[in-house]
């Protein structure tokens, strides 16, 4: 069963579509579109039953607060229980979250410069800490956080620049003689030609991971404070 399905969960949508009725067509939308992936989301991670759901829309507040206070900016508002929701127009930002991924970011760009690259394990650190400690991001971005950045950040590439260091390229050498009888010796040397597609490869593949993980994140940091506390409450 769906959450659209679930009772309960038809009861609040009906009355948040009547609530709704005032605001712009695209907000309205935005708001139903937020408050239906917000359940959904938070009765995937409970058991499904009527009482965890019914706990998740008490948190949530009744429908006409959200339509009141999306009345000032297009998202679903904090809980009474947030910092932020005393104002009842704005709601706290994602402070947290946008230091910890630019902290995460910061330390890839410390790790590919020979002058920053000592510094780089201290930004890093800090931000796969902070990581953890985030309300906004789920379970699952937060392991894809610290895939993208904590494992395949700088840890990664300072290893990988590190060992190119010690690896020894094929080398070719041609020795000769010249007119007055000395001899002359010239060496050449360097990555095979495969090398190149290899690295280029690995470069685009990271990149990807690095800036479809970022978008994804910086999505996310729009969800509710109290969402990591909906998705354990059973």
């Amino acid at each position: 069963m769906t959450t659209a399905d679930h009772p309960l969960a038809e009861d609040y949508l009906r009355r948040l579509d009547a609530a709704s009725a005032v605001l712009p067509d695209e907000r309205r939308a935005v708001l139903r579109s937020e408050v239906e992936e917000h359940l959904r989301e938070a009765r995937a991670e409970t058991d499904g039953s009527d009482g965890a759901l019914g706990r998740v829309l008490d948190t949530l507040g009744p429908p006409e607060r959200l339509v009141a206070e999306a009345s000032g900016y297009a998202g679903i508002a904090p809980a009474p229980s947030d910092p932020g929701a005393a104002g009842g127009a704005t709601r706290a930002r994602p402070r947290l979250e946008m230091v910890t991924l630019g902290l995460l970011v910061a330390s890839i760009l410390c790790s590919v410069s020979l002058v920053l690259l000592p510094v780089a394990p201290l930004p890093w650190l800090i931000g796969s800490v902070l990581v953890l400690f985030s309300a906004r991001w789920s379970a699952g971005e937060k392991a894809l956080a610290l895939l993208a950045y904590g494992i395949l950040g700088a840890p990664f590439l300072i290893v990988t620049l590190t060992g190119l260091g010690g690896v020894g390229w094929s080398e070719s050498c041609s020795e000769g003689s010249t007119a007055d009888g000395s001899t002359w010796q010239a060496c050449s040397g360097g990555p095979p030609g495969w090398w190149w597609a290899v690295v280029a490869t690995g470069v685009l593949v990271l990149l990807a991971l690095w800036v479809g993980t970022g978008i994804r994140l910086v999505r996310s940091m729009r969800r509710p404070e109290d969402h990591r506390r909906l998705l354990r409450m059973g």
